[in-house]
């Protein structure tokens, strides 16, 4: 078992990262599936990102399940989180299931590639039932992400409340100190609606509005192939429980702004045509245009995926996933001229689409992420486009 800590110059909290067998392999293990990149590089990756959050971090690989169980065990009163990679023992081991839930910490399980596409046994975790989040399919950074999850967890943990029937049908909700009622956020993540991508990508963003005042609702929904129409339904859902609710939530809704980034920002958008008495939409790198998609992506349309079909194929089901008309709430949308996945013609054909009812601000030189990054300089321009709409 190779252990190693390595400690950040302002400690708030301690991780654990541990990575199962096969995992000292990586950079030379079939590097089509797992990438170039060495363990050692991975490490220095984990320890820049934790020296950000002032997080100290022990890091352990084994190839053996005892040591691993072993040192979850050793650290069950050292660390606040644990990071994991099983490797093939997230198949199986229910030992490492029962370590895992004894310690009685919060884990991320990772895996850094889809497993849920690849080969019928890597489908299935015995760890994934007691996990606070299951990051999948996003290559190496899925370990950072896990970071930040952890981060956001341990230093403002979220109620967690279910809105509709499925698993997927639930939300982090965060509460600013102070009196109410709040203004509030319901922030909607994206990722070309893919499985792969999941709320965790807002705890950032989630954070840093609570931290200002506002009631913060990081919303989960169905993704993946076919996932419309429910994605749409799902965050109609949310938004209605979270209305319907804000007496409990403690929440003003006249000041509910939905902030929807990417993919996202096409069902918060969505919501400002189908519902009214709210502050209104704030959309980040937004797809707001699903013919403009089909033209950026031509090998492989993501809109084909999620709809379940071609423009050609599934006609009624493109035009009822369409935005059109003008929004019942004001809509502001905020690109990036050299985003380099949503292209910016999206937010413009929009605010030619509602005749002038969307307002768009261009910020030069700016991408898709920094958007969402409440450490960038742009998250300034995020958040006085937040703060208007809620004083509309």
């Amino acid at each position: 078992m190779r252990l190693s800590e390595h400690r950040s110059r302002l400690i708030i909290m301690k991780l654990l990262i541990v990575n199962g067998p096969n995992l000292n392999l990586l950079g030379t293990r079939e590097p089509d599936i797992y990438g170039t990149e060495t363990l050692a590089d991975l490490e220095q990756q984990w320890l820049a990102c934790a020296a950000d959050l002032g997080i100290d971090v022990v890091t352990a690989q084994s190839n053996s399940e005892g040591a691993i169980i072993d040192v979850i065990h050793d650290a069950r009163d050292d660390v606040d989180g644990i990071v994991i990679n099983a490797g093939a023992l997230t198949h199986y081991s229910l030992a490492l299931a029962d370590a895992l839930t004894a310690v009685g910490l919060p884990f991320v399980e990772v895996h850094i590639s889809n497993v849920h596409a690849r080969e019928p046994w890597r489908h299935h975790s015995v760890l994934s039932e007691g996990a606070d989040a299951v990051i999948f399919g996003r290559g190496t950074r899925g370990y950072i992400d896990a970071i930040a999850h952890l981060y956001a967890v341990v230093t403002s943990p979220p109620v967690v409340v279910s809105y509709g029937p499925t698993q997927s049908n639930v939300m982090d909700v965060r509460t600013p100190d102070g009196d109410g009622p709040h203004p509030g956020v319901m922030i909607v993540h994206g990722g070309y609606w893919e499985d792969i991508w999941l709320r965790d990508l807002m705890d950032p963003m989630a954070l840093d509005l609570t931290s200002r005042g506002f009631s913060t609702f990081n919303v989960e929904y169905t993704t993946g192939d076919g996932s419309y129409p429910a994605a749409i339904t799902d965050i109609l859902g949310a938004f209605d429980h979270i209305v319907e609710h804000a007496g409990e939530f403690n929440l003003d809704p006249t000041r509910l702004v939905v902030v929807g980034h990417s993919a996202g920002g096409f069902l918060a958008v969505h919501v400002a045509h189908r519902r009214s008495r709210f502050a209104g939409v704030v959309g980040l790198g937004s797809i707001v245009d699903l013919d403009t998609v089909a033209v950026d992506c031509p090998e492989d349309n993501p809109v084909d995926h999620f709809i379940g079909g071609s423009r050609v194929e599934e006609p009624d089901m493109w035009e009822g996933a369409t935005i059109v008309g003008t929004p019942e709430v004001p809509v502001r949308l905020i690109h990036g001229s050299d985003d380099e996945f949503v292209t910016p013609i999206h937010a413009e054909h929009y605010v030619q689409m509602t005749r002038g009812a969307g307002m768009l601000t261009m910020l030069g030189g700016v991408g898709h992420m920094e958007l969402i990054d409440p450490r960038h300089d742009v998250w300034v321009e995020v958040l006085d486009a937040i703060t208007q709409t809620v004083a509309h």
